[in-house]
């Protein structure tokens, strides 16, 4: 399953605490609920490919090559507009 790093954050015990987009939904879940290590890789936006269920991310791929892309046409589209008013 594909899931995307909206942002992370702590909580009030320092743990951090995910929030990804999965489709059309947003899962909250916390580093205690992730492989060991995990939540030190993630930067917002990060695309992973996940075995993910019940609010437990049992094993995660960071799709660091997908990310990339994605962010260039997300760049892309957000120059698009600001350049469509002005010729």
């Amino acid at each position: 399953m594909r899931l995307i790093l909206d942002r992370i954050s702590q909580d009030d015990k320092g743990k951090k605490i995910a929030v990804f987009e999965i489709g059309d939904d947003f899962v909250t879940i916390s580093e205690d609920n992730m492989p060991a290590g995990f939540a030190d890789t993630l930067t917002d936006g990060i695309i992973i490919e996940a075995d993910y269920r019940d609010g437990v991310i049992y094993s995660a791929t960071l799709l660091t090559e997908e990310t990339e892309k994605k962010k260039k046409e997300m760049k892309s589209r957000l120059n698009a507009l600001f350049n469509r008013g002005k010729k």
